[in-house]
C-alpha cells in the first residue's frame, strides 16, 4: 500500500503541474481537508472538499502566474501517510518576480484518495508530524 501512496502523491502534483488544482481533484476525496495555515499569509488557510481547492486555485491566480509544485522527493512515512518535500516556484501576478519556497506536504491517504494534506515549512516537522499523527 505505501508504494501507491506514493505513486498517487506523484500523480497528484504531476496533474497539478499540468492542469492546475484541477488536475488534482481525482486524487482527493470529495471532503479532503487541505491545510496550508502553516503560510503566514494564509488565513485561515484551511480549505474543505473539492470547492476549497478550487477556491485555493482561485486565491493563487489572483496572485501568481506560472506555479509548479516540483516534487524533490517522497517518503512513504507509514501504511497512510506520505511525506512529499516540494519546490514551489511561481511569478507574481503584479510584480512579475519570481519566487521559489521549498514546503513539505504530509498526505493522509484512504482507499487511494488524499483525506488531508498538511503543509509544513519544516521537512523535519513534517516527518515528525508523519509519525504522531
Amino acid at each position: 500500500m505505501p508504494s501507491q501512496n506514493v505513486e498517487l502523491v506523484t500523480r497528484a502534483y504531476e496533474a497539478f503541474n499540468r492542469e492546475g488544482a484541477k488536475g488534482t481533484l481525482p486524487f482527493l476525496a470529495p471532503d479532503v481537508v487541505w491545510d496550508e495555515s502553516r503560510l503566514p499569509a494564509r488565513r485561515p488557510g484551511v480549505f474543505h472538499g473539492h470547492e476549497g481547492m478550487m477556491a485555493l486555485d482561485q486565491q493563487n491566480s489572483e496572485l501568481w502566474l506560472d506555479i509548479r509544485a516540483d516534487v524533490e522527493s517522497i517518503v512513504a512515512a507509514s501504511e497512510d501517510k506520505v511525506v512529499a518535500y516540494v519546490r514551489a516556484r511561481g511569478r507574481g501576478r503584479f510584480t512579475g518576480e519570481e519566487v521559489e519556497l521549498r514546503i513539505s506536504h504530509l498526505w493522509h491517504v484512504r482507499a487511494g484518495k488524499a483525506v488531508l494534506v498538511r503543509l509544513y515549512l519544516d521537512r523535519q516537522e513534517a516527518l515528525e508530524a508523519a509519525g504522531s499523527d
